[in-house]
């Protein structure tokens, strides 16, 4: 009797049957990968929100202080005798200056030469004199030129520097200058004639920066200093006897208004982001992918919004953000700023805007606050997003393992079903061989 081959699959057929067997195995593979790219996606999710916190968190910090908050710009009548620049924190205040001398190096010139490469300008000694009186000898070897001799000065480090001039004026046009390397009359340098075969005139004297402030005598050995207003750096660019120059250091409103904008962008990025992210869906709806509703990120709009809500205080022109031209949408939860109304507020009462933001008597600030509540929910031992994070680590972790373990159980019973197959397959062809011999012998009357 001969064995049916069609019960049997061949070994070009075991493997679709093999692949059907296995599709409940690979499927609960598949969901449990499933669940392991969401716990991903709501662990980047959280990255994406730690990250935008810190960025609040972060201007927030530079706004808390009235120093920080605080933008000033610089008005000179006179831009092109003295002026000047913001680089800290500076009172508002109007003040005259009248710059009566510039500061200046002592600066001497040689004689001239037809070639500053080539020319022999002679050996020996150039002995130079600083500001701290230490006399300098530069040695002169026999063949130096115009050069070499400019290039040993400025490589001494002796408080001078030295330059070729071309005057193009004579047959000798070429003249070596030396001048001290800072200005101001303690800078000064001399140059002994006993020790130089150069012979060097005194072209210029050292001198301090002489000018008046409100009146009163003030010099300083450079043109450009910043000890005299506290946050301020000060550049006298010529002088002007007998021009007084009005000078005024006052708040800088666009540059404050670019900072409270920046401030509303990055909270209103960060209200966005979690509205659309993390938002609890409506009855019958899924959440949005990678994401679910997450009463942590609720929280912490909550929070900022509190805080928003909340910027009080007293005894001041304003007392909230809404009278500032910074109101909340109902909807969305955004901060809407009205430029005019802003701008206008600046100009009223630079200071009563200042406090809704810094902290001082009146106590703390908004910027502080909003700090405080990022500190708290990214707080690396006790803050929700901290151990959510942690949390969803652990989950990771163990999906990981998991969904490994699954795989390798699949690949073992697979191949266990094709073995099993084989063999299976190996006895019916077996058999059916055993079966053709019993057919032959009865069919020959064996």
């Amino acid at each position: 009797m001969k064995i049916n081959n069609n019960m049997m699959p061949g070994a070009v057929e075991q493997q679709p049957l093999v692949d059907r067997m296995m599709e409940p195995e690979r499927a609960v593979i598949s969901q449990k990968e499933v669940r392991r790219e969401r716990s991903v996606a709501e662990k980047n999710e959280y990255s994406n929100i730690s990250g935008m916190l810190g960025d609040l968190s972060g201007l927030a910090g530079g706004m808390k202080n009235v120093q920080g908050f605080t933008a000033m710009a610089l008005e000179s009548s006179h831009p092109d005798i003295f002026t000047g620049s913001i680089n800290g924190f500076a009172e508002p205040g109007r003040y005259e200056f009248e710059v009566g001398e510039l500061a200046s190096k002592d600066r001497f010139l040689d004689i001239g030469f037809n070639d500053p490469t080539t020319a022999d300008v002679g050996f020996g000694h150039l002995g130079i004199e600083n500001a701290d009186g230490t006399l300098s000898e530069i040695t002169i070897d026999p063949g130096s030129t115009m050069r070499d001799v400019a290039d040993k000065i400025n490589s001494a480090g002796i408080g001078a520097e030295a330059m070729i001039v071309n005057t193009g004026v004579g047959e000798n046009p070429f003249r070596l200058m030396v001048s001290s390397s800072q200005t101001g009359e303690k800078s000064k340098i001399v140059i002994d004639p006993d020790t130089t075969f150069l012979e060097m005139d005194n072209l210029k004297k050292a001198s301090d920066l002489k000018l008046k402030f409100e009146d009163v005598e003030v010099q300083r050995p450079d043109n450009a200093f910043k000890d005299l207003l506290e946050g301020v750096e000060l550049t006298a660019k010529r002088a002007a006897p007998g021009t007084k120059v009005s000078v005024e250091i006052k708040h800088d409103a666009d540059k404050t208004m670019t900072s409270i904008t920046e401030f509303v962008g990055k909270y209103n990025a960060l209200a966005t982001h979690i509205n659309g992210k993390f938002q609890t869906p409506a009855p019958g709806q899924a959440a949005p992918e990678g994401a679910r509703g997450d009463s942590n990120m609720r929280s912490i709009m909550r929070s900022l919004q509190s805080e928003v809500s909340g910027s009080k205080v007293s005894g001041q022109k304003f007392s909230s953000l809404s009278e500032i031209g910074i109101s909340t949408n109902a909807k969305t939860g955004e901060l809407m700023v009205d430029d005019k109304k802003l701008k206008d507020a600046l100009a009223k009462d630079y200071n009563g805007v200042r406090d809704i933001f810094t902290s001082g008597e009146h106590g703390a600030g908004l910027a502080e606050r909003i700090e405080g509540v990022v500190k708290r929910f990214k707080d690396p031992v006790s803050g929700a997003i901290a151990n959510r994070m942690k949390s969803l680590d652990k989950v990771i972790g163990n999906q990981d393992r998991d969904i490994e373990r699954q795989n390798e159980r699949l690949v073992e019973k697979e191949a266990k079903l094709k073995q099993q197959m084989a063999t299976m397959e190996s006895k019916v062809s077996q058999m059916n061989s055993q079966s053709a011999v019993m057919s032959a012998r009865m069919g020959t009357g064996e």
